[in-house]
């Protein structure tokens, strides 16, 4: 199950465009009948076709070697590309972390999808998605100003990763990983993502291939992600992949999943469109539970290498779109406590804190996809993540509650800024009542029935 990564959720999945894979060469044998087929045709005179065709054979033998007639041409590599990187100098991460991602947007720098979301307590941010184009080079970035980006989100404590892949990948674009996952061309690929990453002062890589690209560069994977971390690892730099919850492609071997600093677990799109008559929740709570399973169990990787993956979205099986989070909450406020609205499956908040829980308890960290599908308010769900993981850094037992500011002092909270908490937060109230926490309210019993109304959509 790929993740989908649809352009109504405004997530672009970047596509390297270079040129069509077509360049054959000829035999060398080929052009030489080629050229005395043209030589031929000419008026010339028997002496003198024997004099060219002596040159040509001369000329034709001196060449190094014959190509195959169905071969394409390989880039020569360089002998910088393959000398060995470096002893390993990175240094794991073993602290509870917070992951996740970004698509860079359609047009425009961006700056604006940096600043206004909120970013107290994500650790990690995989800025997403870049390919490989013909020559090897990295693209998608359109015009994105990953240098305002970069430096924005490490004066935040936030560490930057590029992701690599991605769930939507054209055919032209799997034609250039295939290209450049090859023996012959794979060391200068490794050669210029390290450089890309060290030159643009990233903290490292996330690679995302996934199942349909699997099924093109197969037995090319392993290779290539050993000889990166060995190349990233020797700059200090980091290495990570995003993985489905509870199946493996079989390209992914133990000895690529060994090399991984840490795994980002996807335990979403369990359901979705590809399937609309299996309608459902896309990300149960009980998802979590095999997914666990699966990694420790049956793939034996340690949880501390585990982070848990957690959606922004949700799948709308009437209307057969997807919705982000935030477009959900705009339609209706209360739609945050919920986590299905008719047909729209997704994590609302009260989901979300509990996944974080379990993660806190079984996995290494939370991942979250993604970040401009968040809301920039009291509603986020980064918000309750960050809450809720520092409420369990006291006790990780506690039983966690959602509490509502009480601003006005009337015995209503307001449910746009809820808290997570273990206790009760001095100022705050265990109901979300007010829809106007200035004013105190006299009637309270009434006003609780007027706003419940106006919250479930009754008036």
């Amino acid at each position: 199950m790929d993740r989908i990564n649809l352009a109504w959720m405004d997530v672009v999945s970047a596509s390297g465009v270079g040129l069509p894979m077509n360049l054959q060469k000829l035999q060398l044998n080929d052009r030489f009948s080629l050229g005395l087929q043209r030589i031929k045709s000419a008026n010339y005179s028997n002496k003198g076709l024997r004099l060219i065709g002596l040159l040509l054979i001369f000329c034709f033998s001196c060449s190094k070697s014959i190509m195959p007639v169905d071969s394409v041409e390989v880039m020569e590599q360089p002998e910088k590309f393959n000398v060995p990187y470096g002893p390993n100098v990175y240094k794991p991460d073993r602290s509870f972390k917070v992951v996740g991602y970004m698509t860079f947007p359609n047009s425009g720098h961006g700056r604006d999808h940096i600043q206004k979301q909120p970013l107290r307590g994500i650790d990690y941010l995989n800025l997403s998605f870049l390919n490989p184009n013909f020559q090897g080079d990295l693209v998608g970035m359109n015009d994105f100003d990953i240098e305002f980006a970069v430096d924005y989100l490490k004066q935040n404590d936030v560490k930057v990763f590029v992701s690599l892949a991605g769930g939507l990948i054209s055919n032209e674009t799997k034609a250039n990983w295939k290209r450049h996952l090859n023996s012959e061309n794979r060391a200068e690929f490794v050669y210029k993502i390290t450089q890309f990453v060290v030159n643009h002062k990233l903290d490292g890589v996330d690679v995302d291939l996934e199942n349909n690209l699997f099924d093109e560069v197969g037995p090319l994977y392993e290779s290539f992600v050993v000889e990166l971390a060995q190349a990233l690892h020797s700059y200090g730099k980091a290495i990570t992949s995003a993985m489905y919850p509870i199946s493996l492609h079989r390209a992914v071997t133990d000895k690529a999943l060994e090399t991984f600093d840490f795994i980002n677990v996807m335990v979403y799109n369990l359901r979705g469109l590809w399937n609309l008559n299996d309608v459902g929740p896309h990300s149960p709570l009980s998802m979590v539970d095999r997914a666990y399973r699966f990694w420790t169990m049956e793939k034996e990787i340690p949880p501390e290498k585990l982070v848990l993956g957690v959606p922004f979205y949700g799948w709308d099986f009437d209307r057969r779109k997807a919705w982000s989070y935030a477009q959900i909450v705009s339609m209706n406020p209360q739609n945050a406590y919920k986590d299905n609205v008719e047909k729209i499956y997704y994590n609302g908040l009260g989901t979300i804190v509990k996944k974080v829980k379990k993660a806190k308890k079984a996995f290494s960290g939370v991942m979250f996809w993604q970040l401009r599908q968040d809301t920039t308010d009291g509603l986020s769900l980064i918000h309750a993540i960050d809450q809720t993981v520092a409420a369990l850094e006291t006790e990780i037992d506690c039983e966690i509650k959602f509490y509502y500011p009480d601003e006005d002092m009337d015995g209503l909270g307001n449910p746009f800024k809820p808290r997570v908490a273990c206790t009760q937060p001095e100022g705050y109230v265990t109901n979300r009542d007010d829809t106007d926490d200035t004013t105190v309210n006299e009637n309270i019993h009434s006003i609780r029935v007027e706003n419940l109304k106006i919250f479930n959509g009754i008036r």
